[in-house]
């Protein structure tokens, strides 16, 4: 097989890979974040969670939580308030 074939190969290998992933990440964060309720503390979600992937601290004094697995295929994000509980839930 030339060259060219083998870079055709790959790019198809590669396309057939992410397309995969795709599916498997659908409904990955609705079936991650199902358990975690609004007014739950960050001890709870943590307990039921584990350590999120990232922390993003916002300038006005709220959290994120980003559990986002694949993330330019998923969101599974948990904001919470000034006071430490969950404000809001994300999913893709």
């Amino acid at each position: 097989m030339n060259i060219a074939g083998k870079i055709a190969e790959g790019v198809l290998v590669a396309l057939l890979l992410y397309i995969g992933l795709g599916i498997c990440a659908m409904g990955w964060s609705e079936r991650r974040l199902r358990p975690v309720r609004v007014g739950m503390s960050q001890m709870e979600v943590r307990r039921l969670l584990g350590e999120p992937v990232r922390v993003i601290e916002r300038t006005n004094g709220t959290r994120v939580w980003d559990y986002g697995k694949w993330p330019p295929l998923t969101e599974a994000r948990v904001y919470f308030d000034t006071n430490g509980l969950v404000l809001a839930i994300e999913t893709d």
